[in-house]
């Protein structure tokens, strides 16, 4: 897609994008992983400190409807997870956990609200996963909490991946999983990054993915030709110097409760927004101009974004 003047999403059930990475910490250490940091603190709050901060956030956002994604590391490593989505579903908040489903579902099934929906969104690693990990697919799904499946697919666990992605797909339909590429490297950790594995042109036929929660992405070209899509590929779009209204309806939350307007901002500290411990964000009065081609991350392609003029 060339010469794009403006794009803009909209969603029918939710009006602000939230990710919150509540720790690092994951019981997994997949090699091809930089999302997770084993060596610090879990840096997990109480329950009632998260509490707080979420009555917070709802009011800074003017209380509308946020689709709040708890990320890791592993987030369910936190105990009372059932409880922070029980609390917030009655809310003004959709949530959504992603995990690795290490942790038992017989565990905490019973803990959750019946009218949370489909909100777990489980990742399937070659180098930890057992037969387990299907058995939890299946009673998450007999209980309508599992929304959907990623299946990581490094190039030396490929054929592995690729009957994990087909037995899924036979069982549950071809919108409920999908093959995640492997990036190559990350930018100090945790950050998103424009260079990912190569993968061979027969491979490639395996990637497609569907979103979470249905969007409408508008694309405007020069010429006021409208365009709509419910997803945007990474490598499509030259992103860089366009302007983005980062912080305005979605942001980042590092696990010690520092407010970026973005993930690919997440290791810049002069983006940071401030704290939702110590309630003191600050909304940002302007757009930026964007520092990278591609993005990555599904709520930071989804934030407004138009040509300079």
């Amino acid at each position: 897609m060339k010469n794009i003047k403006h794009i803009v999403t909209t969603s029918k059930e939710y009006q602000v994008e939230v990710e919150w990475m509540i720790t690092q910490r994951c019981n997994y250490e997949c090699t091809y992983c930089a999302s997770y940091n084993n060596s610090g603190d879990f840096m997990f709050k109480s329950l009632e400190e998260y509490i707080t901060a979420f009555k917070y956030l709802s009011n800074h956002f003017g209380n509308k409807t946020i689709k709040l994604s708890f990320l890791g590391g592993e987030p369910m490593l936190y105990k009372q997870w059932p409880e922070l989505v029980n609390y917030i579903s009655e809310l003004n908040y959709l949530p959504k956990i992603t995990t690795n489903l290490s942790i038992p579902v017989k565990s905490y099934i019973n803990k959750l609200n019946k009218n949370l929906g489909k909100f777990i969104v489980a990742s399937w690693h070659p180098e930890y996963a057992t037969n387990e990990f299907m058995n939890n697919v299946q009673l998450l799904n007999d209980n309508n909490f599992i929304r959907s499946v990623s299946v990581s697919a490094p190039q030396e666990y490929w054929n592995e991946a690729i009957d994990i992605l087909k037995t899924l797909k036979i069982k549950y339909g071809e919108k409920f999983v999908h093959l995640t590429r492997i990036k190559d490297e990350n930018s100090q950790g945790i950050s998103v990054t424009d260079k990912l594995i190569d993968y061979t042109s027969e491979q490639e036929k395996y990637f497609t993915f569907h979103r979470d929660y249905p969007v409408e992405i508008k694309i405007t070209d020069l010429n006021n030709k409208i365009t709509i899509y419910d997803k945007i590929d990474a490598h499509s779009i030259n992103f860089k110097g366009m302007n983005c209204a980062v912080g305005k309806d979605s942001i980042h939350i590092a696990p010690n409760g520092d407010v970026y307007p973005s993930a690919c901002l997440l290791n810049y500290r002069k983006a940071r927004m401030g704290n939702i411990y110590r309630q003191d964000i600050i909304k940002p009065s302007n757009s930026i101009r964007c520092p990278f081609v591609a993005c990555y991350c599904g709520p930071d392609q989804r934030i407004e974004k138009w040509a300079q003029v």
